[in-house]
């Protein structure tokens, strides 16, 4: 028996809507998937992909138009930069409630420089603990190119919410 690490066990049981299989299988026996199937094998609707889940203040509508202000990041860095010199940039996310039943759990912040051919490139990720931090944080950066930096915060009730900011390296 050979094991199946990673993508392959990934790509089997991360819900392409097939039933469960044993990873220690022979390669042979796994099943051929040459395109992901458009509705489960129960005829319910798949998932949509992951960058249709992402609200931003542009792509909001129905009842997430009024979570707009309390769940997009606010990206505070300057316009323009020196290239390589050091500069801050602060990410906040409310006023937004912080009770454990209701609250920001995590930031991730992405560039994706102008020119490069494969972007984003991801900066850091900080998890947040309900009531004990607050969504409220500091990077120091430097770019060598002119690049467009991505916040995306997660709310445990109202999802992911993506705001970007361009920054031009002089």
């Amino acid at each position: 028996m050979k094991y199946l690490g990673g993508a392959a066990a990934l790509a089997i049981a991360g819900g392409v809507g097939y039933g469960a299989y044993n990873f220690y299988a022979p390669k042979e026996e796994l099943p051929i998937i040459s395109e992901i199937p458009k509705e489960t094998p129960k005829g319910g609707e798949m998932m949509k992909p992951f960058g249709e889940l992402i609200y931003t203040p542009d792509s909001a509508e129905g009842e997430a138009l009024g979570k707009v202000e309390s769940h997009s990041p606010k990206i505070e860095a300057p316009d323009s930069v020196g290239a390589e010199k050091t500069f801050e940039v602060r990410i906040t996310v409310g006023p937004h409630p912080n009770t454990v039943e209701h609250s920001i759990r995590q930031i991730d912040v992405f560039i994706a420089e102008d020119g490069r051919a494969f972007n984003p490139i991801f900066l850091t990720t900080v998890k947040l603990t309900p009531v004990y931090s607050e969504p409220d944080i500091k990077l120091n950066l430097k770019l060598k190119e002119n690049s467009t930096l991505y916040a995306i915060e997660y709310c445990n009730l109202h999802g992911l919410w993506e705001s970007r900011k361009k920054i031009e390296v002089t």
